[in-house]
């Protein structure tokens, strides 16, 4: 979207990416902003189910935060990932094989493209730059190259780690409004699983994560009304109780729904930027190799 050159020939009035990196990526490739603005914001999260996140609370890889949700160490379980560490090694005795993250691919869809970024951010100590990328880039193609086959779709991805369950799918990136949604969508449906499920979704929280954040990039100054209506109190209630993202700010609104409530952390106190978007581009060209 914000370099696609076929795109933009065609005069968009407006640009919609899901990560902030894509306004100076815009920028650069000829785009004349009028306007943009943060409408929208979902924490990248790491996905897992009950037995497993307790298993890593048990080897000192995560931490409980209340009955259903948990606070990750993901500079650690990458470190492990990286030493190519047993399941077992890590506090999950029923699982074989290697411990590995999934994630979707970085050159395709930005819950990858957001992952790849947060863990050089991670291996490095600090916001990766083009200096940094020459120390921590080859562990990242390591960390990436362990998963296998990368969906092109963060909601594919999903939906494979709903179906596929803990053996299948153990430890899955993502972002944090889509079990919100999936949740409030069919509370029914959802309190089946909780009752029944002999496996229960859980929501791991990366210390620090970082935020996918929704810029409305107007190139049209005529497309300046949409930011206005889209930051209106309404529109941003409609965002967050019925699709589970969070405000410009990154906080989250009222949701009276206690099926979720105890799931998510009402505050993200603990995130790191983004590398800038020459840093991210050197990144997923190497994923892509």
């Amino acid at each position: 979207m914000a370099r696609e050159a076929a795109l933009l020939a065609q005069k968009p009035q407006f640009l919609w990416p899901s990560s902030s990196v894509l306004v100076d990526l815009a920028r650069s490739s000829g785009v004349k902003i009028a306007r943009d603005q943060v409408i929208l914001n979902s924490p990248i999260v790491v996905y897992s189910w009950d037995r497993i996140a307790k298993g890593l609370v048990s080897a000192g890889f995560a931490q409980a935060d209340g009955p259903a949700r948990f606070r990750l160490d993901l500079a650690k379980l990458l470190d492990a990932v990286l030493q190519n560490k047993s399941w077992s090694s890590i506090g999950v005795s029923d699982l074989y094989g290697s411990a590995r993250l999934l994630s979707t691919n970085p050159n395709r869809s930005n819950s990858g493209f957001m992952f790849a970024g947060l863990a050089a951010n991670l291996l490095g100590g600090e916001v990766a730059t083009l200096t940094s990328l020459g120390k921590v880039g080859s562990q990242v193609e390591t960390i990436f190259a362990c998963m296998g086959y990368k969906p092109s779709s963060s909601g594919k991805m999903f939906e494979d780690y709903l179906a596929g369950g803990p053996g299948a799918q153990p430890l899955v990136v993502g972002y944090e409004n889509q079990l919100i949604e999936w949740v409030l969508e069919d509370a029914a449906r959802w309190r089946r699983l909780d009752a029944t499920a002999p496996a229960k979704p859980v929501i791991l929280y990366p210390q620090p994560t970082v935020f996918s954040a929704h810029p409305l990039i107007a190139v049209d100054e005529k497309a300046e009304v949409l930011i206005e209506a889209l930051m209106t109190p309404r529109a941003q209630e409609i965002a967050w109780n019925i699709h589970g993202f969070r405000g410009p700010l990154g906080t989250s609104g009222e949701l009276d729904n206690q099926l979720i409530g105890d799931r998510i952390l009402p505050h993200i106190d603990s995130s790191t930027p983004m590398p800038d978007f020459r840093t991210m581009l050197a990144l997923i060209d190497r994923l892509a190799g």
